[in-house]
């Protein structure tokens, strides 16, 4: 779920990386969507599973008397799948709510940004192809190259330009001990030390 935040946050940032990576991001918040309500669901399986192994093991004649305090049993020793039940039902109206919005955002052909900024409630949308050709530009177009040159050569030594404001630290003049009061402190530390050890 944070994962799905800040990458949710990162895409505001670049356009570039919202028409490279926005399809994926989706396919990410769906399949999130769908694990939690997966999670859901199989630790409610399991409490019914239990209940039912402690109806067997009962006896006939107290299983009837006793039922709700058979789920009351099921669900104390159950507290992992109680646990599971509790945090995924929080986290999926969260998740989900984010699905949803992102696919109406893809269903009316509009950004986030666009969105909370460019309001276009009362004015129809310009960028709105339709639902289905909306829809096809998010999911049927190729996915762009990336700008990003990974098997390219690096040098072994970068520095940051100078033209942007960093300092040239190939022209520095190297530390003496005697300008450092840091490296003075640590002379002094080290042969404490050294004496300590003697």
């Amino acid at each position: 779920f944070t994962t799905a935040l800040s990458y949710h946050a990162a895409a505001l940032l670049c356009s570039s990386c919202l028409q490279r990576n926005y399809r994926t991001f989706l396919l990410f918040i769906y399949g999130t969507s769908v694990y939690i309500a997966w999670t859901f669901g199989v630790s409610l399986g399991s409490l019914f599973v239990r209940h039912k192994e402690l109806a067997a093991a009962a006896e006939p004649a107290s299983a009837d008397s006793f039922s709700s305090n058979l789920w009351l049993q099921t669900l104390g020793q159950s507290g992992a799948a109680l646990a599971l039940m509790i945090i995924s039902f929080i986290f999926f109206w969260f998740v989900c709510g984010l699905s949803g919005f992102h696919t109406w955002l893809v269903a009316t052909n509009q950004t986030t940004y666009e969105n909370f900024r460019y309001n276009h409630n009362q004015v129809p949308n310009p960028y709105s192809a339709g639902f289905f050709r909306n829809c096809a530009s998010v999911w049927c177009v190729p996915v762009p190259p990336s700008k990003v040159q990974f098997r390219a050569f690096v040098d072994e030594v970068q520095r940051p330009p100078v033209e942007m404001g960093y300092p040239d630290w190939s022209s520095a003049a190297p530390l003496s001990s005697s300008s450092s009061p840091v490296q003075l402190n640590m002379a002094e530390l080290s042969q404490q030390q050294q004496q300590q050890q003697q």
